[in-house]
């Protein structure tokens, strides 16, 4: 067995390698070719999906009644997935790199606008204006508090963004 058959197994790939005849595998060259597509239709949603002020990931595309509603706050860890996005972009030669560093640094302009308490950075902040959430947006239209608060695990993933 090799490594991608053991990472993808046929059942799992099938749907996106469409109409494989049952007990078929795909050959790693197919594979490779399905996840460089995947690879870049998620780099053109991401890209399709940052405040274009600052340059923040949205942390949520819902879809309502037919449309498409965008929930513009985001997360330490959306921004650091944002971070390595450029980096796997850069990589696969999806975004030309002078065009990647400048929005990397708009990126990172604005995370220092963002808020930390206990020395990381808080959890929800709004895209547009990088103040903190005090009210978390519903479907209903009814909005609830936020208490601000950290975590570690968000804040880990932003500093893999940075490591990069």
């Amino acid at each position: 067995m090799t490594r991608t058959e053991f990472a993808f197994p046929p059942v799992l790939m099938s749907p996106l390698l469409g109409g494989m005849e049952e007990n078929t595998q795909p050959s790693d060259s197919e594979v490779i070719i399905d996840l460089e597509v995947i690879a870049h239709q998620t780099w053109t949603f991401l890209q399709n999906h940052l405040d274009p002020i600052t340059g923040l990931p949205f942390d949520r595309v819902e879809l309502r009644n037919g449309e498409t509603h965008l929930l513009k706050i985001t997360s330490p860890s959306n921004i650091g997935l944002a971070l390595l996005s450029y980096v796997a972009a850069d990589q696969q030669a999806f975004v030309d790199r002078s065009q990647a560093l400048v929005q990397v640094e708009l990126l990172i302009n604005s995370v220092k606008n963002l808020k930390i308490k206990q020395g990381m950075f808080v959890n929800w902040h709004h895209t547009d204006s990088c103040q903190p959430v005090a009210l978390w947006p519903s479907n209903s239209g009814e909005e609830c508090e936020v208490e601000e608060f950290v975590s570690s695990v968000d804040n880990a993933w932003l500093a893999v963004g940075y490591s990069k």
